[in-house]
């Protein structure tokens, strides 16, 4: 949001928050994050953690041993790194790694081109052809494609305030490798469900799934242990049970 917009925005939301009796957040980050913008009182925000449909799952990822497949299932734009993930994914390709990367997610017309620029990277480095881009998936559909996964990875650029995915995926046994940044540290450590590297770069990016690569043992650790985590801690029901207690407490 431009100036002086954002400012004014700022300043009303500090004004109201005087009359709220309390403010939820579904990560420990952006509690932290809204306390610091807003000036919120930190004894009036709340942490419920988020919470996933988990009826439908089926059972959990179990692809052919090879190739060993990379996915990646956000939206598609700068912020969100997909260029980053090619560009690891290439590093690993480039090496003689017997290794697939499959993309899934909305593409907005603002994004078009950087989203061509990726394709065109990876074409120019001959490796679009171990690639798969599937564009919006349906419900049924993001299941499917999760459960085709060895790994899993959105390396956003900037820290990430929620990081829904990667509960999706962690939910459907896939270990994951983020950024160490944002609300990523706090889901992969408390789940125990993946590798956390140095944001912002594409040698520990690849580097980490390499890691997953060389070692199954500690990657079937990562995919049981994660959707174990998930499926006990971060459910829509347990979400609405959390924030209920917290209207409750208002009454």
């Amino acid at each position: 949001m431009p100036e002086p917009h954002k400012s004014e925005a700022f300043a009303l939301i500090r004004e109201r928050a005087a009359h709220i009796d309390a403010f939820v957040a579904v990560t420990k980050y952006f509690a932290r994050r809204a306390a610091e913008h807003f000036a919120l009182p930190a004894d009036r925000i709340r942490y419920v953690p988020m919470g996933i449909r988990v009826d439908d799952l089926g059972s959990p990822a179990a692809p052919p041993a090879t190739p060993f497949t990379i996915g990646y299932l956000a939206r598609i734009c700068p912020e969100k790194g997909l260029r980053l993930l090619c560009d690891a994914f290439l590093e690993l390709h480039q090496a003689g790694r017997n290794c697939r990367l499959r993309v899934a997610g909305y593409l907005g017309p603002a994004d078009r081109k950087y989203f061509s620029a990726c394709r065109d990277h990876l074409r120019e480095h001959g490796a679009e052809e171990a690639c798969d881009f599937l564009g919006e998936v349906t419900r049924a559909q993001k299941l499917e494609f999760l459960r085709s996964l060895h790994a899993f990875s959105v390396p956003a650029a900037l820290p990430e305030p929620k990081g829904f995915y990667m509960l999706e995926a962690l939910a459907s046994g896939v270990p994951v490798v983020q950024p160490r940044t944002g609300s990523c540290p706090e889901i992969v450590e408390s789940t125990a469900g993946g590798i956390l590297y140095q944001p912002n770069e594409a040698r520990p990016l690849a580097d980490a799934i390499g890691q997953l690569m060389d070692d199954e043992d500690r990657r079937t650790k990562f995919a049981s242990d994660g959707r174990a985590a998930v499926l006990r801690e971060y459910t829509a029901e347990r979400m609405a049970a959390e924030t209920w207690k917290i209207y409750e407490a208002h009454v």
